[in-house]
């Protein structure tokens, strides 16, 4: 099973993702990516940040856990998504690191119905509402954009 950990970070009510083009549909990820073998969790995350778009980050709690089933293609995957409490710089896609097209930062309202990866658009505006707590979805990929 590979293990994927992303953060969310929020600047004037708009969420920080790395726009990705699959069959020529996009996906918006949350930023982050796998964890390395003998790797902690929190490390790989700072290092993800670092590395795709050049910003410090300091993980907060843990927001969602989530599943997503494995196909011919793909491994399971169990993503653990974080809030990020601190970023520092400024987002710069760094190329080669990366297979993102862009930075693009999504509105709050429009959070539930985009492409997101994983695919927890509906249970994260319940979190940021506060009318859920942190949760476990048991299949994080059910629309399945690519």
């Amino acid at each position: 099973m590979r293990i994927r950990v992303s953060a969310l970070a929020f600047e004037s009510d708009t969420l920080l993702t790395v726009r990705f083009s699959y069959s020529g549909k996009y996906v918006y990820a949350l930023p982050g990516g796998g964890v390395e073998r003998g790797e902690p969790i929190m490390e790989s995350l700072k290092r993800e940040w670092e590395d795709e778009l050049g910003l410090h980050i300091e993980p907060g709690k843990l927001l969602v856990v989530g599943d997503a089933p494995g196909d011919k293609r793909h491994p399971r995957t169990l993503h653990l998504v974080f809030e990020a409490r601190e970023v520092s710089g400024k987002p710069r896609l760094i190329k080669g690191a990366t297979g993102g097209q862009d930075i693009c930062w999504i509105p709050k309202e429009e959070i539930p119905d985009s492409a997101l990866y994983p695919d927890i658009g509906h249970q994260l505006m319940d979190i940021l509402t506060g009318s859920s707590t942190p949760l476990f979805i048991p299949n994080c990929m059910v629309r399945g954009f690519w």
